[in-house]
């Protein structure tokens, strides 16, 4: 009777282990990086990488000229 309680608090353990295991965040993941769309030609970009010019934002340089500023 014993080994049956035993066994069943170790599968018990397991499943309770194992539910928490999945709930548990991942703190490897990098945070993500604001994105700006491009007035050009609609693509999104992340914000480090954007052409700025007055209000106004770009994906490229060659696209900010397009658009004549």
């Amino acid at each position: 009777m014993l080994k049956l309680l035993l066994l069943l608090a170790a599968v018990i353990g397991g499943l309770w282990w194992f539910a928490r295991a999945g709930r548990r965040p991942r703190s490897s993941a990098s945070p993500a990086e604001a994105m700006a769309r491009c007035e050009y030609c609609n693509v999104h970009v992340p914000d480090s990488e954007a052409v700025r010019s007055d209000d106004h934002t770009f994906c490229s340089d060659e696209h900010r000229r397009a658009a004549g500023y």
